[in-house]
């Protein structure tokens, strides 16, 4: 009987130093679902892409750079395949009302910028001054130009095309992603705490909800 138990824990054991062998079922089923979290841009890189735009540095300062980002989604399945993309829609519509609200706020603001312009922005209208803008971009109404704006920072071909695909397997408290195409798998350290996934990679910790 002894000799039973013996072997039973060395191959418990040996089965816990193999990659593949999969001890924790439970958080192997945790992960599984569809993952979401919200990728900033830099404020460094904002600050450059709105000096490109041509824009004022006092209208600038109005803005908070920090707050303009994408839809990084992680699909986990149970058939031990993955997909790592950006929700390019969800993505593009938050660009979209930054910078509608980000316009709303100059309109607020529009005294401030009074001096900038050789026009009275004190006494425009919303629309006015929306059109105002417009025309300064040779755009023909507000919305062309706000697609200006968001497509002058969003790479499309990443939102559309940035799409990683693979297999995984999950080791204590790793998961062992191979790309499709590739023979070598990378893990990424995990922690599942109710909706919320913490995936730690070797330069950044992300946290994803799910959806």
């Amino acid at each position: 009987m002894k000799r039973i138990v013996a072997l039973v824990l060395t191959m418990i054991l040996v089965c816990a130093g193999l990659n593949g062998c999969d001890l924790d079922l439970g958080a192997s089923d945790a992960i599984i679902g569809h993952w979401e979290t919200v990728r900033y841009y830099t404020s460094d890189s904002m600050r450059r892409s709105m000096e490109d735009l041509d824009l004022y540095a006092e209208e600038i300062a109005m803005m908070d750079l920090s707050a303009v980002g994408f839809i990084d989604v992680f699909e986990i399945r149970d058939d031990k395949t993955y997909t790592i993309t950006c929700d390019a829609e969800k993505s593009i519509a938050m660009v979209q009302q930054y910078f509608r609200d980000a316009f709303a706020t100059f309109y607020q603001n529009r005294s401030e910028l009074d001096d900038l312009y050789e026009d009275d922005l004190g006494s425009m209208t919303e629309a006015q001054f929306q059109q105002f803008y417009a025309d300064l971009y040779g755009q023909t109404d507000f919305d062309a130009l706000i697609e200006l704006f968001v497509y002058s920072i969003t790479n499309e071909e990443y939102l559309l095309e940035g799409t990683e695909k693979g297999t995984y397997r999950v080791s204590r408290n790793k998961i062992w992603c191979t790309p499709e195409g590739e023979k070598e798998a990378q893990y990424i350290d995990f922690v599942v705490d109710g909706d919320i996934l913490t995936l730690t990679y070797s330069d950044e910790t992300v946290k994803y909800t799910r959806k």
